[in-house]
C-alpha cells in the first residue's frame, strides 16, 4: 500500500508523463517551426522532469522499486477530454491549465517535504512550471489571433531568419 506522501510522488510523475504527451501531441498537429521546436522543448523539459522525480522517489524512499505512476489516484488528464479534432488554441489552453495546476501542486509538494533539498526540488518545478505556462501563453495569444500561424510553415513573421530555440 502506498503513503500519501508517495502516491503524490508518482502523481507528480504521471502528470509529467501526460505533459510529454501533450506537448508531443501539439508539436505533430503543427506546421509553424517556430511552434513545434517550442513544443518540442516543453516535451523535452517535461521527461527530465519524469526521470528527476523518478531519482528523488528512489533516495527519499530508499528503494529501487518505484512501481507503475498509473498507479497513483489522479484525475484524468484535460487532454484526454478533449475531442482528437481540438484546435491548436484548445491544446495550447488545456497545456496553460495542466502547467498552472502543477505549479500549485509543486509548491504544495514542496510545503510538505521533510528536508532542504527536496524542497528546493519542488520549489523548483514549481518555478520552472511556471515559466512553461508564459512560454504556452504566449503562442496561445499568437495562436488564437492568427490561425494561420501554426497551420503554415511558413511563419512570414520573420521571413529570411533561423529560429535558434525556444
Amino acid at each position: 500500500m502506498l503513503s500519501e506522501r508517495q502516491a503524490a510522488f508518482l502523481l507528480a510523475i504521471t502528470n509529467e508523463i501526460d505533459a510529454k504527451l501533450r506537448y508531443e501531441r501539439i508539436a505533430s498537429m503543427v506546421k509553424n517551426f517556430v511552434l513545434k521546436d517550442k513544443c518540442e522543448f516543453l516535451a523535452r523539459e517535461e521527461e527530465k522532469h519524469r526521470i528527476h522525480l523518478e531519482e528523488l522517489f528512489k533516495r527519499v524512499f530508499d528503494t529501487d522499486n518505484l512501481g507503475e505512476p498509473a498507479v497513483a489516484k489522479k484525475k484524468p488528464d484535460a487532454l484526454s477530454e478533449i475531442e482528437s479534432d481540438a484546435t491548436v488554441p484548445e491544446l495550447l489552453e488545456v497545456a496553460m491549465g495542466a502547467e498552472l495546476e502543477s505549479e500549485k501542486f509543486y509548491k504544495k509538494l514542496a510545503e510538505s517535504s521533510e528536508d532542504e533539498p527536496t524542497r528546493n526540488f519542488f520549489n523548483y518545478l514549481a518555478s520552472v512550471e511556471q515559466s512553461h505556462y508564459y512560454l504556452v501563453k504566449a503562442e496561445y495569444e499568437i495562436a488564437k489571433e492568427d490561425e494561420t500561424y501554426y497551420s503554415t510553415a511558413d511563419t512570414g513573421y520573420w521571413p529570411g531568419m533561423t529560429h535558434v530555440g525556444p
